[in-house]
């Protein structure tokens, strides 16, 4: 089953920051939420995809910086 959780990763993934904005704003979503597969953030997917508008967007964000995945990426 997909959550809200999991549409905030997937509108990450896509790229669609108006999507990511709603989600955050009417879903109620933890920023710092990993995904269920690497434990990445929706800013470890932002960066790895390369969504410049959606990264910035994120930053905008309070979130905690120090977040790990299981895999090489880390945000400081």
């Amino acid at each position: 089953m997909l959550t809200v959780k999991g549409f905030l990763h997937l509108a990450v993934v896509g790229g669609r920051k108006r999507v990511c904005k709603y989600l955050l704003e009417v879903g109620n979503v933890d920023i710092n939420m990993k995904d269920w597969i690497a434990s990445e953030t929706p800013l470890h997917h932002a960066i790895s995809k390369g969504h410049f508008p959606t990264i910035v967007f994120l930053l905008q964000i309070p979130f905690m910086l120090h977040l790990r995945c299981q895999g090489i990426w880390r945000i400081e």
